[in-house]
């Protein structure tokens, strides 16, 4: 192929990006904030129970009871729409504790982290809130939850994830010994209250581990824990540790999830959040894949073309059986850095094929650093959440962050009927 040829063919990659860019679907509706507050980040985490027909957005910046203290929002659906229902607090919510860092749902429970909590005269040693759904449909502050063995900068629940009965929470700035290494903890709730019944800790430990950073559940007998790195050097990379458990049975670690050794790799970025299935991981824009009870085995890593701009691909990511969604939450939308996508991939055999790269339909009022993607929650019914959580809007007031519903099952509908 000569010179010519080449830049043609160039060209014409150029354009189908800007094509499939600009012909991001639009979304169902989108979840604002009713509170008059500028500063909120509502949209820095989301979770959705979509069978059970709930959502919950963080807002860690939110300064109604005191600065920053923060606050979360509880949507309920309405056929294709979501509306605001409950804006809920912690109970002894203080400056600086950002309550709505971390965000999970599960059927009538819901756990909301404060990161930078301080109790005890322990600073920002953090904490969660467990809220339950009373008779009357009000959520209601169920307990606070703590480590047992809680210390200075510890940051317990900058990560959570609750199903059932069963919830953990990291704590990745957790010291042990004279090393800042991270840990997380899981809590069962009994007939009346939760309890704390295992810490984890990274195998190899290392100043800065970040180990508990990102976590999530599937069911309440699988984990994936993120270790920003793994081995004796930042030089080695970063790792998922899989955890397994039987009935009645603690914890198991299963699995040492290794990524390929580029280096200051981080499984390419410091993520924000993600999920897995019994079958499906994705994580930091590497695709892992187990069969049975067999262990789990890289299959593909994934890029996307951002003319060598720092994109964070693999910031957030989702997966089903049916779809895979990551962001790249810093890339660059009508020549602005930052503004963010979401690029969608659906499973052909054992391929994941890129359809369609998500866009806010509003992106031209958007400016560098609104960051659409920096959290995403896939619902059991094809719904999707994604937030912007540092763009200004004045819908309904002049307030910080945004969070977009879609529904891929419609959108995609002609493809399973």
């Amino acid at each position: 192929m000569n010179k010519t040829s080449l830049f043609l063919y160039g060209m014409f990659l150029l354009l189908l990006q800007t094509e499939s860019v600009q012909g991001a679907q639009e979304e169902l509706n989108k979840l604002l904030s009713f509170s008059n507050s500028s500063t909120a980040g509502f949209g820095a985490s989301v979770d959705f129970a979509e069978d059970q027909g709930w959502a919950i957005v963080g807002a860690p910046d939110d300064s109604t009871l005191a600065k920053k203290a923060g606050a979360a929002y509880i949507f309920r659906k309405e056929g294709d729409q979501w509306f605001e229902y409950q804006k809920i607090f912690a109970s002894d919510g203080a400056i600086n504790d950002s309550f709505g860092f971390s965000v999970s749902v599960s059927l009538n429970k819901i756990v909301v982290g404060a990161k930078y909590a301080s109790h005890n005269e322990i600073v920002y040693g953090g904490a969660a809130y467990t809220f339950i759904l009373d008779p009357t449909l009000n959520w209601v502050e169920d307990q606070k939850l703590t480590a047992s063995d809680a210390g200075d900068f510890a940051f317990f629940g900058a990560s959570v994830d609750l199903v059932l009965d069963t919830v953990v929470i990291g704590a990745p700035g957790h010291k042990i010994g004279n090393q800042h290494e991270g840990q997380v903890y899981a809590f069962e709730r009994g007939s009346a209250s939760w309890s704390e019944t295992q810490i984890f800790s990274n195998a190899n430990p290392l100043q800065f581990n970040d180990f508990g950073h990102a976590i999530a559940l599937n069911g309440n007998d699988q984990l994936m824990v993120y270790s920003k790195y793994f081995f004796s050097s930042p030089w080695d990379g970063g790792a998922m540790l899989y955890y397994q458990k039987l009935p009645n049975e603690p914890w198991v670690l299963s699995q040492e999830i290794i990524n390929d050794f580029v280096p200051y790799d981080e499984f390419n970025i410091h993520p924000m959040n993600f999920n897995f299935t019994d079958t499906w991981m994705t994580f930091g824009g590497y695709v892992y894949f187990r069969e049975g009870k067999g262990p789990w085995l890289e299959l593909e890593e994934l890029f996307i073309d951002d003319l060598f701009r720092n994109s964070e691909f693999g910031w957030s990511s989702q997966i089903s059986d049916k779809y895979m969604l990551i962001t790249a939450h810093n890339q660059e939308v009508n020549k602005n850095d930052g503004i963010g996508s979401v690029h969608l991939y659906m499973l052909n055999n054992y391929s994941w094929e890129p359809i369609d790269t998500y866009i806010p339909s509003d992106y031209e009022q958007m400016f560098m650093g609104d960051s659409f993607g920096y959290s995403i929650s896939l619902g059991q019914l094809g719904g999707l959440l994604v937030s912007t959580p540092f763009v200004y809007t004045n819908e309904p007031f002049f307030t910080r962050g945004a969070v977009y519903h879609y529904n891929l099952d419609i959108i995609f509908k002609s493809d399973f009927d």
